[in-house]
């Protein structure tokens, strides 16, 4: 079997769109994550092309180089009620992390939370955000959450049957 990377797909309901390197500013179709924020902007979590906003007809790409971001891999996105855009980063490649994270960009700022400052550890294969705010990350580790100041981590050794989570979600 054959793995072949096209790009971003778009179905409008009746014809589809494809944006790929050639036709779009999208800087890999290596897409890893999709979230739409509010405001009808689309962004976009790459391997090793950081994080992708599309309004409908501009492309920003925001990297290591040019942002407060510092992972380049985005592994999953969520958009928090406040329009805040979390997301679980690292940096490697896609067999070794040396550096992951969950990232906050609420339109101005950066924010890390990390093993250092917070616990959090990683990778971060999923995420999502329940009604009172809580992100909850599925990781290599198991499962994590975190309500801006603590930290809790279930995994195998805590109950979870397994450690390695690869989506999560709440209801």
């Amino acid at each position: 079997m054959v793995v072949q990377y096209i790009g971003v797909v778009k179905f409008d309901g009746s014809s589809w769109t494809v944006y790929n390197t050639q036709n779009s500013l999208l800087p890999t179709i290596d897409v890893r994550a999709i979230a739409c924020d509010k405001n009808n902007n689309v962004w976009f979590g790459t391997l090793l092309q950081g994080l992708v906003k599309f309004d409908g007809n501009n492309w920003t790409i925001y990297n290591p180089s040019n942002s407060g971001l510092t992972c380049e891999n985005i592994w999953d996105i969520a958009i928090a009620a406040d329009g805040s855009i979390w997301f679980g980063a690292s940096t490697g490649t896609e067999n070794v992390f040396y550096y992951t994270m969950l990232g906050c960009f609420d339109g101005t700022n950066w924010t890390d939370y990390n093993y250092d400052n917070s616990g959090i550890r990683g990778p971060i294969l999923s995420l999502t955000i329940d009604n009172n705010g809580i992100k909850w990350m599925g990781t290599m580790d198991g499962v994590i959450s975190f309500d801006g100041l603590n930290t809790s981590i279930y995994n195998s050794w805590s109950g979870l049957g397994s450690s390695w989570v690869n989506t999560i979600a709440t209801d």
